[in-house]
């Protein structure tokens, strides 16, 4: 997963740094709470109407700031390896 967003980054004209572009956290956190609603679920349904659900249950954009503080989400660590949350447990978890 990694390695492909790199790439679409790349080609979009991103840049893949400390400060910006591939954020391992974001990405590691989004995979953790798909596969919890999966698990949740009955994964029968359609492609279209399991992206509903999870759109509708989890599709907030400021999500992982419910979970981790802005400084520890934005920090080099975060973007580089997946840190854990410091304000609210992983669903799931």
């Amino acid at each position: 997963m990694r390695e492909r967003i790199q790439r679409y980054n790349i080609v979009c004209g991103v840049v893949n740094s400390e400060t910006s572009g591939y954020h391992e956290t974001i990405t590691q956190f989004y995979l953790k709470v798909i596969v919890y609603f999966l698990e949740q679920h009955d994964v029968s349904q359609s492609i279209d109407q399991l992206a509903e659900s999870l759109i509708q249950a989890w599709g907030n954009r400021n999500l992982p700031l419910s979970y981790y503080s802005k400084d520890r989400l934005m920090s080099k660590e975060a973007r580089q390896h997946w840190v854990e949350p410091d304000l609210a447990r992983m669903p799931g978890a």
